[in-house]
């Protein structure tokens, strides 16, 4: 009986693999080719208005000394009305000199804002910025990391999609600035390319659902009122938030031309945690919207059909981890069975179907942004894939630990490695 219990797990997941498997490949095909022969950029690309609704811009800092200076001195100079923009930096328990810094740079620019947490406050960027929401009084609230450098437009470019009405949300680029650092981060920016060239904007050009990333980015307060204010309780707020704005009837513009650059991870040990926490927050918005995601008649049905793959996408990658020690496990206990499902796996991973989707994007998105001497990197992807997918699946089983227990993931900072202070 247990037998045959465990037989229909495998099969199941399996199946779901193989699917999945197809799914994706047609889809990234499908986009990397697309977005490089049409070109269908942004309607808002290139137009120059003079719309500039209130603004207040949120910088999240915790213990952030070594980049803080740097990205508020390129905030505090953006090419915007000064009476329409209010900017909030939010130090998040700091330890180190991120206070003192933040109140030397307020010395030269008074109207800065600094809003300091009590020590006993809830860790995470989520929790802090849900502290000072109530302060909200722009139209629209722009989110920077504290390691990003946005150049002196960007802001126009983030705000002008929502002079359309049915815009709850903008997203930019984001590019590493340390891509040249090590093998780490040039791996990096060949994901990021992929992710942001040809994907979210793949999936901008066919009005599909780009993906609010939660950093150089934007939220219209009134989309944000409706679909039930700032989740605190998600490590992947912006996930959360993207698919309450699709389930609310919000629309989420990507921005490729508002580009951002910001720091890479540039120890594996880094990359692996962050991976981990991705995973664990993105599964949990899984099983949190997929029953509300496909039961709503109001999205269209491709748009649906790819929201869906894109809640799917860390929950793939676990099953991509799994594949092969699953199907040497299935051959163990049913040594007489043959099943062609459960050679499909094997399949994909010899002939790389279950990546090269993924690779044919990358190298796509190289020769979209004319640089495909970064296409020397190429061939450490299958290394770096083997290590993401294991950072994945270990937060897709962390996720799975803790709803048995009733436990919670505890948000960790990723490190910053490149000192901008003076």
């Amino acid at each position: 009986m247990i037998k045959h219990i465990f037989l229909n797990i495998l099969v199941v997941l399996m199946g779901l693999y193989s699917l999945f498997s197809i799914l994706y490949f047609f889809r990234q095909i499908f986009f990397s080719f697309t977005v490089h022969k049409e070109k269908k950029t942004s309607p808002y690309a290139s137009l120059n208005l003079e719309y500039a609704p209130s603004v207040t811009v949120i910088i999240p800092a915790h213990n952030e000394e070594k980049t803080i200076e740097m990205c508020l001195k390129s905030v505090l100079n953006f090419t915007y009305p000064k009476e329409k923009l209010e900017v909030i930096v939010i130090n998040d328990r700091s330890t180190d000199r991120t206070l003192s810094i933040l109140k030397k740079i307020r010395k030269e620019n008074p109207h800065l804002k600094i809003h300091n947490r009590k020590k006993n406050a809830k860790s995470g960027k989520p929790a802090a910025i849900k502290e000072v929401m109530p302060q909200m009084k722009s139209e629209i609230i722009i989110f920077f990391d504290a390691d990003y450098h946005p150049g002196k437009i960007l802001l126009k470019k983030l705000v002008t999609p929502f002079i359309d009405p049915k815009v709850g949300a903008t997203m930019g680029r984001v590019v590493p600035h340390n891509t040249n650092k090590n093998l780490l981060t040039r791996i990096i920016d060949l994901e990021r390319r992929a992710g942001y060239a040809i994907d979210q904007e793949g999936r901008s050009a066919w009005r599909l659902m780009p993906q609010f990333g939660g950093t150089v980015g934007g939220i219209r307060v009134k989309a944000l009122q409706k679909v039930g204010g700032w989740n605190a309780n998600s490590l992947t707020e912006d996930t959360d938030l993207s698919y309450r704005l699709l389930l609310g009837g919000w629309d989420i513009e990507y921005l490729n031309h508002a580009t951002c650059y910001e720091e890479s991870p540039e120890t594996w040990r880094t990359r692996f945690h962050q991976l981990k926490r991705w995973s664990y927050g993105h599964n949990e918005c899984m099983l949190k919207y997929v029953i509300p995601l496909i039961k709503a008649q109001h999205i269209p049905f491709w748009k649906k059909v790819d929201a869906l793959l894109v809640l799917f996408s860390f929950f793939y990658a676990s099953l991509t981890f799994l594949s092969i020690p699953l199907c040497i496990l299935f051959h163990t206990i049913y040594e007489e069975a043959f099943l062609f499902l459960f050679y499909i796996p094997i399949l994909t991973h010899i002939t790389g179907l279950s990546y090269f989707g993924l690779y044919w994007q990358i190298i796509m998105a190289s020769i979209y942004d004319r640089q495909p001497h970064v296409l020397s990197w190429v061939p450490f992807l299958p290394f770096s894939s083997a290590l993401n997918g294991w950072a994945i699946f270990s937060g897709c089983f962390k996720l799975f630990k803790d709803k048995i227990r009733k436990q919670t993931f505890e948000w960790q900072k990723t490190p910053r490695y490149t000192n901008w202070s003076t």
